[in-house]
């Protein structure tokens, strides 16, 4: 099937396909309709890592190096600053069963993960408002007093107030703590600003005040978490310093003992050795510096650092200068040894000291790295059900629901659907593409007679004019004259498979056109079951062709004139009870050889061959027969099915009239079209052709 032949069958089944589309959109609104908004919050916090001189800052920028943006996002969305921040919120629990007229107020209720979820009932005791507290499976675990906080089994509150009538118990439900933060995380969106260390944190909620509120508490408990962690680190620090002055302290105290300990006469030597040296030049006091320098960075360095190993070389480039110059008696070698290792140690005591206030101004006014620089405010609208997405959705999928059910639909309609598709599957030669005739102006019927407004629809005879509908059926007229040229006699049968296929009303056209010719025409409505012929035409239903057939009326007398000049019309008179013996009796046929003496054409109009066995009775007595199928209603099998029950009767089946074809199927609808827009074109360069095309589609739409 080509792209052409795709879109004509959507053309076809447009209105399913609009049918379908507005229903999901419809769908996609109502369930977006039914939705509770979602409004969310947002914040921005900034990461900082420190970047000062200071010992503190070396430890943090080696020891743990900065953190990534990436890692702090997912400390953000971690289960640990969730937990907190829902505690925090007061997510974790709720208070239920009050008496009537009873309200409390509780403070700071916490929880562990080792605390068991559920119902905690508080009950009170007559008197001084003690009260007891029983855990979910209802066991005591404490007791405890208005205004004093309780703590057991996990669970820990201050009752502050109550007010009201108390009564008896109220309860705590505590839930799970992974649920309630899992529950926050769910609401939480974190993301980068790119090319910053700034993070936008988005929390949504069903009210704008919980998103705000939801935001700014969980960026204040990250900010929280990250101060923790700093003062932590600042800990170490100065527990580190501490052990490493108290150790330098006992060594001082060592040496300066064993220098006490020392004679008189190795004391003297040493001095005077270390002043004739000049031990404390400058060599001696680069010594201790370096001394104090490898120390603080033997805690920010592993061994195997460049700097400290370059470091720990010049140190021993000095010891090996300063023993050179140092050349006490080989006696005086271990005080003076001694003595130097203390000398080095005091400045280390002294440089440690000196860090260890440090770290301890630090540890009082550590604020960790990342703060809160725009807090959340309460959203104005919200974010989720997003309309004018549902409704690009709900638009795009049900067009592309309702193509799909157009294509589905034509695949497995058996129905004839176009001329070449009749030929293929029928064996009949289609002699007609009649396309569907709009009505041109309203009537008189009413909306209970609207079906057979449809059935029987004068406005909808074509006598005249020029329009593709018109040259449609003046081509039908043609192929039936060329058809009919050998027929031994003028009578012909109209019928079809099925009712509702529209033979009536395009032989009533037919015999219009067919009258236009200067031949007398005669259409009778045999039609006995549904006869229609005398409404189209607006003439009076009897005296008719039953009148003729049982009353013996002359069939003259029955004959009504039309306002085409050359077609006369027999309606089908009272229906009898036995259309089938009337229409098969003699009286029919001795009528068909009289009217044929008299017209040119006789023309019956006879009901399906598939419901009733009149047509097969009247198609022996004609020259042929017409079967007219609408397109999209009549199935090939049902055309076969009506092809071989007329060929039994040794009827001639002359060919196939296809009704209500569409301009791409037909047999030039749409070039006649094309070539009457042309044609009142030419000359009319002043733009009055959009507005006849624009009145053509509005008219189109309105008939459809």
């Amino acid at each position: 099937m080509s792209g052409l032949e795709h879109f004509w069958v959507l053309w076809r089944r447009k209105w399913i396909i609009i049918a379908v589309a507005a229903g999901v959109y419809a769908s996609f609104m109502w369930y977006t309709r039914r939705q509770e908004p979602v409004y969310e919050a947002a914040t921005t916090i900034q990461i900082n890592v420190s970047e000062g001189s200071s010992l503190l800052d070396h430890v943090r920028r080696f020891t743990e190096a900065p953190r990534a943006v990436d890692s702090e996002i997912e400390i953000l969305k971690s289960r640990v600053i969730a937990e907190r921040a829902a505690v925090t919120l007061g997510a974790h629990y709720s208070v239920s069963d009050l008496p009537p007229g009873a309200s409390v107020q509780l403070n700071g209720v916490g929880v562990t993960n080792e605390t068991t979820p559920g119902a905690y009932t508080v009950t009170f005791f007559a008197g001084d408002g003690d009260y007891q507290v029983t855990d979910p499976a209802q066991k005591p675990i404490g007791v405890g007093k208005v205004g004093q906080p309780f703590g057991a089994g996990g669970l820990t509150f201050t009752l502050a107030t109550i007010a009201g009538n108390a009564g008896r118990s109220f309860q705590i439900h505590v839930r799970p703590l992974a649920d309630v933060g899992d529950a926050l995380r769910s609401r939480l969106s974190v993301a980068p600003f790119k090319g910053t260390s700034i993070l936008l944190l988005k929390v949504r909620a069903a009210d704008p005040s919980d998103a705000m509120r939801a935001a700014n508490t969980y960026a204040e408990t990250y900010v929280s978490f990250t101060r923790e962690q700093g003062i932590q680190q600042v800990v170490s620090v100065r527990q580190f310093l501490e052990k490493q002055i108290d150790e330098y302290r006992q060594d001082l105290l060592r040496t300066g003992e064993i220098f006490a300990k020392s004679s008189g006469e190795q004391q003297d030597s040493v001095l005077s050795h270390i002043a004739s040296s000049n031990v404390k030049n400058e060599l001696a006091k680069r010594f201790v510096e370096l001394e104090m320098q490898r120390i603080a960075m033997a805690s920010m360095y592993t061994p195997s650092h460049r700097s400290l190993i370059q470091v720990e070389r010049e140190i021993a480039d000095i010891r090996n200068r300063l023993t050179s110059q140092l050349r006490p008696e080989r006696k005086n070698m271990p005080i003076l040894d001694l003595l130097k290792e203390s000398e080095a140690k005091r400045g280390s005591y002294n440089f440690m000291y000196q860090k260890l206030q440090e770290t301890r101004i630090a540890e009082a006014s550590e604020t960790g790295f990342a703060r809160v620089i725009d807090r959340a405010i309460p959203p104005k609208t919200f974010v989720s059900p997003n309309v004018s997405r549902s409704a690009k959705l709900g638009g795009i999928f049900g067009l592309l629901l309702g193509i799909g059910v157009a294509l589905f639909l034509d695949f497995v309609d058996r129905s004839v659907k176009n001329v070449k598709d009749a030929e293929d599957r029928v064996g009949l030669p289609v002699l007609g593409a009649i396309p569907e005739i709009a009505r041109r102006k309203r009537n008189g019927y009413s909306r209970s007679n609207r079906r057979e407004r449809k059935t029987a629809d004068p406005d909808k005879l074509l006598v005249g004019g020029r329009s593709p509908e018109v040259e449609a059926y003046r081509l039908l007229r043609a192929n039936v004259q060329f058809a009919i040229s050998d027929a031994p006699s003028g009578v012909f049968l109209f019928t079809s498979a099925g009712p509702g296929e529209g033979k009536s009303l395009t032989l009533a056209n037919l015999a219009i056109a067919l009258s236009q010719m200067k031949k007398r025409v005669l259409l009778v409505d045999v039609d006995l079951r549904r006869p229609v012929q005398h409404r189209l035409f607006r003439v009076p239903g009897e005296p008719g062709i039953t009148n003729v057939l049982q009353e013996g009326l002359p069939w003259q007398e029955a004959v009504k004139p039309t306002d085409v000049e050359g077609l006369h019309v027999i309606p089908s008179g009272r229906l009898p009870p036995d259309p089938t013996e009337l229409v098969g009796g003699e009286g029919m046929r001795e009528f068909l050889r009289e009217a044929q003496q008299e017209y040119d054409l006789v023309l019956l109009d006879s009901p399906p061959v598939l419901l009733y066995a009149d047509s097969c009775h009247l198609a022996a007595e004609t020259s042929g027969v017409f079967v007219v199928a609408r397109r999209g209603v009549s199935t090939p099998e049902d055309i076969r099915r009506t092809r071989s029950m007329i060929e039994t009767t040794n009827a001639k089946l002359t060919g196939l009239i296809l009704n209500r074809i569409s301009s791409a199927d037909g047999f030039g609808t749409y070039r006649y079209r094309y070539y009457y827009d042309s044609d009142e074109d030419n000359g009319d360069p002043s733009g009055k052709r959009l507005k006849r095309v624009a009145g053509r589609l509005l008219r189109h739409v309105r008939r459809l």
